[in-house]
């Protein structure tokens, strides 16, 4: 049981050791533990407790509580490692096996500029200081953020005792079938599955758990070359068909007609993936729905994983990708994990220079992570794929220019339904140098935007020779008569407000016509 448990810790950033029985003798103890009294692993490793921290009492008494009891403790206490002496706070948690403590995990804090800092503030409320109010809101704020560190770290704890303890059940049980089953293969064989799948559970955990430290001390490197997409996420849609079926679940997945190159590391977009289907599969009832979904978007590929599940609320919502960031965990909603997958997700996306954003409508309401990456140079330089089906007549080449990249993306979805080519900017100068490339019929362009607002971009636009012939539409916040006189003024052909009815932006291209005939341009 504790091997689990060293895998775990070994590269947590705190000092940990893991003790093991009523002679408290060290099983294990990580580098940080190793640092911190500035001995190597084998001088600590197989001595009791209190003989490699001298003079630590008390710290016996409480081990000995914490295997009786079953319940974790904290207890403060002042070392004399060096000179000056240094103040110490030990957090003790029980590793239950059978329902009975086997052992104890120990992590050791250093409080010693705390407490300085705690004295500093009596002497100067004592002196009278003048800040005397805002050093006491100060110390005030460090209790309260210090009291939520430790909550979130003590929940971390518990939930990896959890998840590590979670897949050991179902295998035990079937060891014990399997003593039992006297050569029946079709009970065998779907053990064998089971366990499998539960080892491939706990391995996913360490391996992340291991990567986010690698993050987090920047000792993550990527292998990046250029790999197609749709065979990569076929392998990974594949590995959770089983886990789909288990709990019930209908997985669909659709990917692009046309090759995708990514400069990438393989292995790590397939962790990415492979962590938001395991995410999804998590959170979703039996009976629901699954869908992985991968399309080209101008120079990016967009990657959307939805579900049906238990969704996410509005409250969650922001902090989602934040280290050890979990849900609802009461009984009702027991499925939880350790706060870390999404995060991994994130830094892995971000080091491959994508973005990564969740949705939800609320709970119960299912969610959906959207993965953003950019196209490699293989994919620019393939031919363009040929459409089967014809293009509308009305169909336009239209830029949709937005600093909300929300905005601008589902304005530029809609417009694809029907039927016109789209492409998105999130500035103005994005938006001048899209539009110069891209030579689009319409642009829809917000006006407060960084770098370079509507207005600027507009009159840069209208500079170039190319860019006379294109239709211009301001899509702002702005509505006064003088802001709309301003962006007629700047060379916008219309000024809507948001947020805009579609058929009001439909309206408004049909009486806008397309100026590469030559016709003068109508008043909006």
């Amino acid at each position: 049981m504790l091997a689990f448990f060293q895998a775990a810790t070994e590269w947590a950033p705190l000092p940990m050791a893991t003790v093991e029985g009523p002679a408290h003798i060290v099983r294990s103890v990580n580098p940080a533990f190793c640092r911190l009294l500035a001995r190597p692993r084998k001088e600590l490793v197989g001595k009791p407790f209190r003989e490699i921290l001298p003079g630590e009492d008390e710290s016996e008494a409480v081990l000995d509580r914490v295997l009786h009891s079953g319940e974790p403790e904290t207890h403060d206490q002042e070392q004399h490692f060096g000179t000056p002496p240094v103040f110490w706070s030990y957090t003790m948690w029980p590793v239950m096996l059978d329902e009975r403590p086997a052992g104890v995990i120990v992590q050791v804090t250093e409080n010693t500029q705390q407490r300085e800092k705690t004295v500093e503030m009596n002497e100067a409320l004592i002196l009278g200081s003048v800040r005397q109010h805002e050093l006491a809101e100060s110390a005030d704020a460090l209790t309260a953020e210090a009291k939520k560190l430790d909550l979130r770290k003590n929940q971390f704890l518990a939930m990896l005792a959890h998840e590590l303890r979670n897949p050991l059940a179902p295998i035990r049980y079937m060891v014990e079938i399997m003593k039992r089953a006297e050569g029946k293969g079709d009970l065998i064989k779907p053990g064998l599955d089971m366990i499998e799948r539960q080892v491939g559970q706990m391995t996913r955990l360490i391996d992340d758990l291991l990567d986010v430290s690698r993050i987090t001390r920047d000792k993550l490197l990527l292998r990046q070359e250029d790999i197609e997409l749709a065979p990569l996420i076929r392998d990974v849609a594949e590995t959770f068909r089983s886990v789909c079926e288990v709990g019930q679940l209908e997985l669909s997945v659709t990917l692009p007609p046309q090759a995708l190159y990514l400069h990438a590391d393989s292995a790590r977009l397939t962790q990415v993936f492979g962590n938001l289907l395991q995410n999804a599969c998590k959170f979703t009832r039996p009976g629901g729905h699954i869908s992985l979904n991968a399309e080209q978007q101008g120079r990016v590929v967009v990657v959307t994983v939805k579900d049906s599940g238990i969704g996410i609320s509005a409250d969650m919502l922001p902090k989602i990708f934040e280290m050890f960031t979990q849900g609802d965990q009461t009984l009702e909603r027991s499925q939880s994990g350790l706060g870390i997958g999404l995060t991994l997700v994130r830094r892995l996306v971000t080091l491959h220079d994508g973005s990564v954003q969740a949705f939800s409508a609320g709970l119960d309401k299912g969610s959906q992570l959207v993965v953003r990456l950019p196209l490699s140079e293989k994919t620019a330089a393939l031919p363009a794929p040929t459409v089967s089906a014809p293009v509308a007549p009305s169909a336009q080449r239209i830029l949709v220019v937005d600093d909300n990249e929300d905005a601008a993306n589902i304005l530029s979805m809609l417009l694809q339904l029907s039927g016109n080519e789209t492409h998105v900017a999130f500035d103005g100068v994005e938006a001048v140098e899209a539009a110069e490339k891209l030579r689009p019929d319409v642009i829809l362009m917000d006006i407060g935007m960084p770098k370079l607002n509507g207005y600027g971009a507009a009159r840069q636009i209208r500079e170039q020779p190319w860019g006379k012939a294109i239709t211009l539409v301001a899509v702002t916040g702005l509505g006064r008569d003088e802001d709309r006189k301003e962006s007629a003024d700047a060379g916008f052909d219309g000024h809507l407000v948001k947020p805009v009815e579609y058929g009001a932006l439909t309206a408004m291209l049909a009486r806008l016509p397309n100026k590469h005939t030559g016709e003068a341009r109508t008043a909006a």
